[in-house]
């Protein structure tokens, strides 16, 4: 694997990783992030108050606005956690 190619897998995982937080932690608060989302006037306004409610970039958000309600069971959750981990400890490896 080229250096090219290792530096794009690398920034790939980045950007999943930094969505999967954003899941985690909009599952984790999903007592607040619904009624933002309940209470926005249309999509373009739940993708802009999802972020500002998170602190996480639109990217993010729009992931968390296509949450399936299935990730909101303790299954999904679990898997979503455990996805989570296993990128991070990848991406903090040495090499």
């Amino acid at each position: 694997m080229t250096t090219d190619d290792e530096q794009v897998r690398r920034h790939n995982a980045e950007q999943r990783l930094m969505i999967l937080a954003a899941i985690d932690e909009s599952l984790r608060r999903h007592a607040e992030v619904l009624p933002v989302i309940i209470g926005a006037t249309d999509r373009e306004a739940a993708r802009a108050a999802v972020p500002e409610l998170l602190g996480i970039e639109e990217i993010a958000a729009v992931a968390v606005l296509d949450l399936q309600w299935n990730r909101l069971t303790e299954a999904g959750r679990a898997a979503i956690a455990a996805d989570r981990a296993q990128l991070e400890a990848s991406l903090n490896a040495p090499g």
